[in-house]
Order: structure tokens, then sequence, then C-alpha cells
């Protein structure tokens, strides 16, 4: 059974039992006789949360499209592009994966995922680059990267050019924390919304 037939199983499921469960006058007599309804229900609820995260919150490697070219600028000024942190393009493959992290300073969630962030970044042994992009303005998030010492690069530039960044990697709502995976031919082939943890990092499609 494929996962779409077992989400739709698991809803008509707990819609029967619950069906059977406010209606009295069409119970089946021998399904009401039962002792183990709760116990039906409950597994067809756990059947149907574990497909639902399953299907959303998996790490294996999808192919979102080209990755939106960027020109954005060091704390000291500098230009960096994506080709700057060898990545590619369909034509010419690089180096490296590229794994960005929009954050901002007044950000709650940003500021619990930058220390895995900045362990990650120092632990890793594989061709992953992780930049970080200010979604904020310049000057307190240079203050808030130094504060933290973050150890990977950080890009900062207008928000509305961030925004309209943000959009073209999949971020129509602007929501923050969010992280996409590029890969050495240009392509996002992960995103996330939210809070990063651990696991995320340690399963990474690369």
């Amino acid at each position: 059974m494929n996962k779409a037939k077992a989400l739709s199983f698991s809803i008509f499921t707990i819609a029967d039992l619950v069906t059977l469960c406010v209606q009295p006058s069409r119970c089946d007599n021998r399904i009401m006789q039962r002792k183990n309804l709760r116990k039906e229900l409950k597994k067809a609820a756990i059947v149907l949360v574990l497909l639902l995260l399953t299907m959303t919150g998996c790490n294996r490697a999808r192919n979102f499209g080209t990755a939106e070219e960027f020109t954005l600028h060091t704390e000291n000024g500098e230009s960096r592009t994506l080709q700057s942190y060898g990545v590619g393009s369909l034509e010419t493959i690089g180096e490296n994966y590229l794994l960005i992290n929009f954050w901002a300073s007044w950000c709650k969630p940003c500021i619990r995922e930058i220390p895995l962030l900045k362990n990650f970044s120092e632990q890793q042994n594989t061709n992953v680059v992780v930049i970080g992009i200010a979604a904020d303005r310049i000057d307190p998030a240079k203050a808030f990267a130094e504060r933290l010492e973050i150890n990977y690069p950080v890009l900062y530039g207008e928000y509305n050019l961030l925004s309209q960044l943000m959009q073209a990697y999949g971020n129509a709502q602007q929501a923050l924390p969010y992280t996409v995976l590029i890969n050495p031919s240009g392509q996002v082939i992960w995103r996330h919304t939210g809070l990063l943890r651990r696991r995320d990092l340690q399963r990474l499609p690369h």
C-alpha cells in the first residue's frame, strides 16, 4: 500500500469510527460490542500522524528548481555570489553543496538554532558549506552575528532584495528561520521552514 492510499485509508477509518461513536442509531452492534473501539481509533490516528510526518518532513532530495543567483556582501563589504562558495550550474558542476540559512536578530528560533549550525559547520567533514543570510537591518544583524560568534560566513543586503530572494527560494510567507540546500549543479534540493533540529542536519540529502 503506497503512502497516498494508506493516508486515505487512515482518514476514512477514523471518520467511520467517529461516525459510529456519535450516531448510536447507526451503530453496528458487532462493532459497538468490541471493547477495543478506542484502541482502533488510537491506532488509526497514529498511522495518520506518522504518514503526515513522513510525507512532509522527510529529507529525501527533491528538485525545486534552479537556485536564484544573488550578489550579497560580507561584513567587510566584499561581494559574494553562489559561485563564491563552490556552487556551479547545469553547465558547470561545482564542488560543494551550499546550506543557506535565512535568519534575523529578532527571531527567537533563529537564535536557538545558530549554535547547532555553528557546530555543524565545525564538525562536518563533507562538502557542505554553511552560510547565513541576515534578513534584517544590517547594523543590528552585524552586531548580533558578532555577539553570537557565528563561525560561518554571514551575508547582508537590503531587506527588499532579501525578501525577493526568500520568495525565489520558496519562502512566500517570509517565515524565519528558513533553510535551503543547493547541490553542486545549482539546484535547490531541500527546504525547511522553522527551527532546525540535529536530526535535520544529520539527514541532509547530499
